[in-house]
Formats: C-alpha cells, structure tokens, sequence
C-alpha cells in the first residue's frame, strides 16, 4: 500500500482526535543513552522534532489495521442500499492526488 505525506498527516490527526497518538512520550524520543555496563554512556543522540514525528507516524501507521472495517461495513451497506454516488469530478480528484503523491515518491 502507498501512503502519502498528505495520508500520514491524517491519519495522526485522526489517531491525535482518538487519543491514539497523543501522547508522544510512549516512544523513545528526546535524548536517547547507550550504556556500557554501569559506566557512563558510551553515545547519546537527540532526535529533531522532526525525527520524532516521523517516528510518532511511524508507530500509529504500523499499529494501524490493514484494513477499517467500520469503513467497510458503511460503504457496503451504503452499496446495497443504492446510497452510495460518486461523482466524476470525486474520482478525478482522486486520481490526481495519487498521481501526484506517485511522482513526489
């Protein structure tokens, strides 16, 4: 599956409206030691802010389902209800922003 910039950013929005990925302190971010023994520490390293949001985004994509069921079972019923209508303007938007999320790659 590809997922954009645009895609990670809301699915952390997504997760932060949850109080899925909130809480940024559940990962090894800031200052990270490596020790040797008891002695002092052999190497330290401070992430950027950037670093560790991609690494936030990381961590809510690789505990994210494959697949949302709830989005499944709307679209299905919307579909057997006859409810579900897309426009082709819907769809050409679509296909643009996955083209250029493709090229930007």
């Amino acid at each position: 599956m590809k997922i954009s910039m645009e895609e990670v950013g809301n699915i952390l929005r997504t997760q932060q409206a949850e109080g899925v990925a909130g809480n940024a302190s559940n990962l090894n971010t800031g200052v990270a030691v490596a020790q040797v023994g008891t002695q002092h520490p052999a190497a330290s390293v401070e992430l950027s802010s950037r670093a560790q949001e991609i690494q936030l985004a990381k961590q809510v994509v690789n505990n994210s389902p494959d697949t949302r069921e709830e989005l499944v079972q709307s679209l299905k019923s919307q579909i057997d209800n006859g409810t579900y209508h897309v426009t082709g303007g819907e769809i050409a938007d679509l296909i643009m922003r996955r083209a250029y999320a493709d090229r930007i790659r």
